[in-house]
């Protein structure tokens, strides 16, 4: 796949998954093949198969029958997911905890085909008592979770090392914040906490963030695509972001405290604001700023020794970019991208932002 074809891919699948834009006019049959790789990277095969199943008819045969394909491996999975997070809820349940559910949790719980709709690697539970953060803990452990970091080293500030079981597909993080120490002064956290609506389905009792919390802490989740080491955008992230705004009905976006958050607007708003108008449409009246646009694209027309030297001396010369997000610093940037060059060029094949 070339990288032309592949960008191609990646603006078709945009245009084709996000709620607010137009529906477009299915590919040459040629063209699949690259869409269902960038989709699968990106995690939203899912979503493309539900989109396109009941277009059979257009699609033909064997483009729908991969789909199909495709989507009962996920609902195979989720549903594992699905019995993993009534089993530790129940435990907690047991002790006198309701976990408050973030991200794509939920959606585990959901009665529909949403249940299936996205792909999901861990499970993010918020926990805000640090008494009652030590009992999940033993819950956890007592399940046969383990972590393999340790807590007093680990760079993650907004939960615990992630939690891992031999016998179950993802890993448990368990939070004490909602969000990263950096974005701590966005969000009033111990309110957001205090009005989780209880909920109470499949046997176990848990809470939700209401909506607009949910939201910001989703657009939180790509603007660090923007501004930090990640190097890549997940497709999957930014839709649920996407989903979320239209969900809730909002009028044209100005900027980030129309998403939920305080505070003053920042680069990486602009950039990813801009991003999100750009690729999925999405309404937004404020200051544009294209250089990420620009940046990620560029990526797909360049090898991938070029994309890593960039990675690495992008630590060098923006090193306060990538800092103030990541709370790493140059060193802990540089020698993360020096540990992972194995992996990176096994998947060279990955063209996202910055490269990775």
């Amino acid at each position: 796949m070339s990288g032309r074809s592949e960008l191609a891919a990646v603006h078709w699948l945009w245009r084709f998954c996000s709620p607010f834009a137009e529906t477009p006019a299915l590919p040459a049959p040629d063209a699949w093949a690259d869409i269902f790789k960038v989709a699968d990277r990106h995690l939203v095969l899912p979503r493309l198969a539900l989109g396109l199943l009941p277009r059979r008819d257009e699609t033909g045969d064997a483009v729908a029958d991969f789909l199909e394909a495709a989507l009962e491996l996920c609902r195979h999975r989720n549903d594992r997911l699905r019995r993993q997070l009534l089993t530790f809820c129940r435990a907690f349940n047991a002790v006198g905890i309701e976990p408050i559910l973030l991200k794509g949790a939920p959606f585990l719980l959901a009665h529909d085909a949403s249940r299936y709709r996205r792909m999901m690697l861990d499970i993010d539970i918020w926990v805000p008592d640090p008494a009652q953060q030590e009992q999940a803990i033993r819950c956890l452990h007592d399940l046969g979770y383990a972590m393999r970091e340790d807590p007093a080293t680990s760079t993650h500030s907004q939960h615990y090392p992630p939690f891992f079981h031999d016998g179950e597909i993802a890993r448990v993080e368990l939070h004490r914040d909602m969000v990263h120490s950096d974005f701590a002064g966005l969000l009033d956290q111990p309110a957001i906490a205090a009005a989780a609506c209880p909920q109470h389905r499949d046997g176990i009792g848990y809470r939700l963030p209401d909506d607009r919390s949910a939201l910001a802490l989703s657009y939180l989740q790509c603007r660090r695509d923007v501004g930090t080491d990640k190097g890549y955008v997940t497709m999957m992230k930014w839709l649920d972001c996407l989903d979320r705004v239209h969900r809730m009905g909002l009028g044209p976006v100005r900027d980030h405290a129309d998403l939920g958050l305080s505070g003053a607007m920042e680069d990486a708003d602009r950039l990813a604001l801009t991003a999100f108008n750009d690729w999925g449409g999405l309404p937004y009246e404020g200051a544009r700023d294209e250089r990420f646009i620009c940046l990620w694209e560029r990526s797909y027309r360049q090898s991938v020794v070029i994309r890593y030297v960039k990675n690495v001396f992008g630590a060098v010369f923006m090193p306060r970019r990538w800092r103030d997000m990541t709370g790493r610093g140059l060193v802990g940037i540089l020698r993360r991208r020096f540990r992972n060059l194995p992996s990176y060029l096994r998947r060279a094949g990955s063209r996202d932002m910055f490269g990775s």
